[in-house]
């Protein structure tokens, strides 16, 4: 669900564009989608009206339309949330509206099974704290996840450390005052976390080893230097990093 902690120092209004945008991006369907975000009580209206300002649009097909509709329905009607905010949606096959939902940390954490369910879609659900301390013990029983974020000003620094310790054994990406949709194919970056999250690059399109998902790979046995590939001559015409030997170099 790619947790998202906002401390008090950066709890202001214009954070919830920021939330909203990249809760809303290619209608909630990546996977680095911010689906759960623990927040002061005070920040809830501004995500809310965020939220409410913004458009659904079409799922990638219609079970993924119908499981998300009737999922978010079910936690609308569950006694343990409130309903915050519902964006519009479009008059189109297979379209969902996003929906922004709220509980208390208390409630949260006595029923984690439950409100760690996924809602593949824009969908989330903002967990309200008064104290950054009451937030340690339940995002160390979150699952596995790609990504966990923390926004902090200076003030908060401290707090962001000790979040961030927590974090990184649930999450396989930390940002910091940014949100977890931006992803790129860099060598900085990777796709991964503990169970139930990945670290296979067969299963992702994120970060440098995601090459290994494109590629056929090909064993040249027996032939001469000459007929080889130049990438895989011996003088190394091409000047680029290879391994022999298990040995990396330019070799």
């Amino acid at each position: 669900m790619n947790p998202t902690v906002i401390l008090p120092g950066a709890a202001t209004a214009d954070i919830a564009a920021g939330f909203a945008q990249s809760l809303t991006m290619g209608v909630g369907q990546f996977c680095t989608n911010p689906g759960l975000v623990f927040a002061p009580p005070s920040l809830v209206p501004a995500l809310g009206e965020a939220v409410a300002a913004t458009a659904g649009g079409a799922m990638l097909n219609e079970r993924m339309c119908d499981s998300y509709t009737a999922s978010t329905d079910a936690l609308a009607a569950s006694d343990l949330v409130t309903v915050v905010s519902t964006g519009t949606r479009p008059d189109e096959a297979w379209a969902v509206s996003p929906r922004l939902f709220s509980v208390p940390v208390s409630v949260f954490e006595e029923n984690l099974e439950k409100l760690t369910e996924e809602h593949f879609g824009p969908a989330a659900l903002v967990v309200t704290y008064s104290s950054p301390s009451e937030l340690h013990s339940v995002l160390a029983k979150l699952p596995g996840t790609l990504t966990g974020t923390v926004h902090a000003a200076e003030s908060d620094h401290a707090e962001a450390g000790e979040i961030a310790e927590i974090l990184r054994r649930v999450a396989g990406r930390l940002i910091f005052n940014a949100w977890p949709t931006g992803v790129a194919v860099a060598w900085g970056q990777h796709h991964g976390g503990p169970w139930p999250s990945t670290t296979n690059p067969l299963h992702t399109s994120v970060g440098a080893t995601s090459i290994r998902r494109w590629i056929a790979p090909v064993t040249y046995q027996s032939w001469p230097d000459a007929l080889l590939p130049a990438e895989l001559q011996d003088a190394n015409p091409l000047g680029i990093p290879r391994r022999v030997d298990g040995a990396l170099g330019v070799h």
